[in-house]
Formats: C-alpha cells, sequence, structure tokens
C-alpha cells in the first residue's frame, strides 16, 4: 500500500490492526512509520538501503515487522 497522505496512512492502520500490512513511502520518512507502529499496526516496510531498514527496525523502539 502506497502512503501518499495522512488518509492513506489511517487507512493502512486499520488494515494493520487485522493483516499486515505492506508500505511503501513516496519519500521515505520515519514519521509515517511511527504513526503506523504507535496504532500497534504489523507493518512490512519498504526501504532504500541499510540504513533505511536499520531505521524501520527501531522505530519507538518497536519497530516494522519486518521490510524488503
Amino acid at each position: 500500500m502506497a502512503i501518499n497522505s495522512k488518509q492513506d496512512e489511517v487507512s493502512a492502520a486499520k488494515i494493520g490492526k487485522t493483516k499486515t500490512v505492506i508500505v511503501k513511502t513516496s519519500d521515505w520518512t520515519v514519521i509515517p512509520l511511527e504513526n503506523l507502529i504507535a496504532e500497534n499496526a504489523e507493518i512490512i516496510a519498504n526501504v532504500g538501503n541499510a540504513k533505511e531498514a536499520k531505521i524501520a527496525l527501531e522505530i519507538l523502539e518497536k519497530g516494522v515487522s519486518g521490510f524488503f
């Protein structure tokens, strides 16, 4: 699921409460992932490099469920 707006975040968080959601942000930032993790959504994040993967795994001391 592409995260391009706050509404996309809300939709992903809702889905992520019952299913794992694979997300990709148009402008990779930590904030959308923080918001989703704070909602206890199960998230798999699309990352561009090892640095982004490390950050995604450490967000809010919980991290995403996985990445690719």
